[in-house]
């Protein structure tokens, strides 16, 4: 399990069971993950957290639309060929769970 499993294991259980935190979640989720990790977010890192609705059994997160026609740009293109964010010093992946943290 890599750390980055671990922090989103800890703060989902904490929004599970704290309500005054599960607010501060939704309002600031770097502000408040930083609260159970005791490591900062880069405010250039948007963190979006959703719930939820009741009455359903799970959520799809569905990624950003691509224009299949579209030609990539430089920064897409840098992506593709492995470079990373200019906020990562870590590991860094676009799309599921993890989140890199500033040191």
């Amino acid at each position: 399990m890599s750390i980055n499993t671990q922090v989103v294991e800890a703060v989902t259980s904490r929004a599970a069971t704290d309500g005054d935190f599960r607010r501060r979640l939704m309002k600031n989720p770097n502000s408040a993950i930083a609260e159970v990790t005791g490591r900062a977010i880069p405010a250039s890192v948007k963190l979006q957290v959703l719930e939820r609705a009741p009455g359903f059994d799970a959520a799809i997160l569905l990624p950003e639309f691509v224009d299949a026609d579209a030609e990539l740009s430089a920064e897409e293109l840098e992506t593709v060929a492995g470079g990373v964010a200019a906020w990562c010093d870590k590991v860094c992946i676009s799309q599921g769970t993890n989140i890199t943290f500033a040191e």
